[in-house]
């Protein structure tokens, strides 16, 4: 019986180097190429950034069956060119992971590459994560001209009473609108959220308010026209 298993054993690692190790197993010894570069992609228009190289960031290599986990094969980190390179993976499907949080949001990315052959030279982008967190949008416009209003105080209540009194007092939070007429709130209480803004236009003096119910994921978007 033992020299059935020798036998067996000799021809396992000849024809296949995987034979008998557990499901997943990966010893990084494959000769596939990955690299890229990672960028930060601003598709909520915060007004911060559009596109920005993210230097010294770490990227991390995961097996699809850990796409939910914290579980890891490999960790790499972006040179000051946003590049980063790995030459030891196998022909296999693999997940690029990464996460980064600058101006009070969560970005991430967790995207499937394709090993069978060589990938070299990927942009990849982080963005806003609406998965995992909630994000409140609210974009302030003119009634009349429906044109954005920038530089416009927007104030935050979790009481509707406070918010129908077009001041900031009893306010939780407020913010000023960005170029895009734009304000952004993430990893808020899921609860109904209640808010108001004001502006003056020469002599007039225009006014808002809205409420939005947050869950505990997703984009809420809402738009604020002051009148």
């Amino acid at each position: 019986m033992k020299y059935f298993t020798y036998i067996f054993a000799i021809v396992c690692v000849l024809l296949q180097p995987g034979c008998g190790k557990p499901d997943g197993y990966d010893d990084l010894s494959g000769e596939q190429t990955l690299s890229g570069t990672v960028f930060l992609k601003d598709t909520l228009n915060t007004g911060f950034y559009k596109e920005a190289l993210l230097r010294n960031l770490t990227i991390r290599i995961k097996h699809l069956a850990d796409s939910s986990t914290e579980n890891f094969l490999m960790s790499l980190k972006s040179d000051d060119f946003g590049n980063f390179t790995s030459e030891t993976l196998s022909s296999a499907s693999y997940i690029v992971h990464a996460e980064k949080d600058t101006l009070n949001l969560h970005f991430r990315i967790d995207t499937i590459v394709d090993l069978h052959k060589d990938l070299k030279n990927i942009r990849f982008f982080l963005t806003p994560d609406t998965v995992h967190y909630n994000i409140l949008s609210v974009i302030c416009r003119d009634d009349a001209t429906k044109g954005l209003l920038s530089g416009v105080n927007v104030c935050f209540f979790t009481s509707r009473q406070a918010a129908d009194s077009n001041i900031c007092l009893g306010s939780f939070t407020s913010q000023v609108t960005n170029n895009y007429g734009r304000v952004l709130l993430m990893q808020i209480p899921p609860e109904s959220i209640y808010f108001n803004a004001r502006d003056s236009i020469g002599t007039l003096d225009i006014r808002g308010k809205d409420s939005a119910n947050v869950k505990i994921n997703g984009l809420r978007q809402r738009i604020l026209y002051l009148k």
